[in-house]
């Protein structure tokens, strides 16, 4: 049973999620990170089961978030969680920064 599961729009996110998650893991945080997953119409039983058991979600939202379905999907089910199961839900937004 993992504690947290991230939720992020890969690659845009990518730098932020592998901190995020590293600084989770190093406070023995067992955390979820779904970009092992293939890609596809509908959202895998696996993940699925991973958000219905978590305590946790953490929602990284990028410019471009809404735009996936993949995305949209799991934030339903996210949502869904928090109001049935009374999962804690953390929002990030992002947005990337250029260098000068």
């Amino acid at each position: 049973m993992y504690s947290s599961v991230l939720e992020a729009r890969i690659p845009v996110t990518i730098l932020l999620t592998s901190h995020l998650y590293d600084a989770l893991c190093r406070k023995q945080i067992k955390t979820f990170l779904d970009n092992d997953l293939e890609r596809g119409e509908e959202i895998e039983p696996t993940l699925l089961r991973t958000i219905e058991d978590s305590r946790i979600s953490v929602v990284i939202f990028s410019k471009n978030y809404a735009s996936s379905p993949w995305c949209v999907d799991e934030l339903v089910k996210i949502l869904e969680c928090k109001r049935t199961c009374g999962q804690i839900v953390l929002p990030v937004f992002f947005l990337s920064c250029r260098p000068i």
